[in-house]
């Protein structure tokens, strides 16, 4: 069954990703758990191989590379490929492309939205492994 016959129309709240990324700990907070125990269907393991890829971005020299631009690529083949197992990985790809469009990739600013990026997507996940248990 395709993903839009489930019932799985989603789009990220752009306003509280900016937000987020601008240092706003507390919604990052709420809206991570939101998120979080929202993706039933996903997999602690496949949305950790992302996160690890994240942790190992050096937000000094890794941005202007253009190291988190390459994850938008990975993201949609991974929501492309198991879009009929797993179409919860679909809408955590629109979240995560969502913002990193605003992180940036030149100066410290784009640096601290990198981390708050990191922060914001270690919290998702956390709060996925609290809501439910694998």
């Amino acid at each position: 069954m395709p993903f839009e016959e489930r019932g799985q129309n989603f789009a990220p709240d752009e306003q509280k990703i900016e937000k987020i990324l601008g240092g706003d700990a507390a919604l990052l907070n709420d809206y991570a758990e939101e998120l979080g125990k929202k993706w039933r269907g996903l997999s602690t393991s496949k949305i950790r191989s992302i996160l690890d890829y994240v942790q190992r971005i050096k937000p000094e020299t890794d941005l202007e590379a253009g190291k988190l631009e390459l994850l938008r690529y990975k993201l949609a083949y991974l929501a492309g490929k198991e879009r009929e197992k797993t179409p919860d990985l679909f809408p955590l790809r629109q979240v995560l492309d969502a913002a990193i469009k605003r992180v940036g990739n030149k100066g410290k600013e784009a640096q601290q939205r990198f981390i708050n990026f990191r922060n914001f997507f270690e919290a998702i996940v956390a709060y996925h492994r609290f809501h439910h248990k694998e």
